[in-house]
């Protein structure tokens, strides 16, 4: 995804989240055009958007059309973004999950992200997020280390 695929996102994104938490062509193309910044689209109807700096990755968000999911996109998507967050040198990757999407969480369990911590409120009163961990599995014998979870 680029700068150009900001107003698709913004569509999607609010297709697949509540008004309030849907982000805006505007911050699509901020965090797209921001150093580190990156993110793979599926035009059927999903997308992810993440960073890596500094030894570490974070996935921004990640959504699939209500129409689209049980597809298998979401996976693929999350594959891709640690592939490219391990390939800019990302140790870890973070990221935060609604605690009451059981979906998504168990999407990124199967991944190998683990409960870190939780953020009260983070998605507004009562809805707290979960902060999950990811980590690249350690290089042996002088070979590249796999994706821990990966795809």
């Amino acid at each position: 995804a680029t700068p150009l695929h900001a107003a698709w996102c913004e569509s999607l994104h609010a297709a697949s989240f509540p008004p309030k938490e849907a982000w805006s062509a505007e911050a699509f193309a901020t965090s797209l055009a921001l150093g580190g910044g990156f993110g793979f689209i599926i035009p059927a109807g999903a997308l992810l958007l993440a960073r890596a700096a500094g030894g570490e990755g974070e996935i921004l968000t990640l959504a699939v059309h209500p129409l689209c999911r049980r597809r298998g996109f979401a996976k693929k998507l999350l594959g891709a973004a640690l592939a490219e967050a391990a390939r800019r040198g990302a140790e870890t990757v973070f990221l935060e999950v609604a605690a009451d999407n059981e979906a998504a969480l168990a999407l990124y369990q199967k991944t190998g992200f683990i409960p870190c911590g939780q953020r009260r409120g983070y998605y507004g009163r009562g809805r707290d997020a979960i902060t999950m961990l990811w980590r690249r599995m350690p290089v042996e014998n002088g070979t590249a280390g796999a994706l821990d979870g990966g795809i």
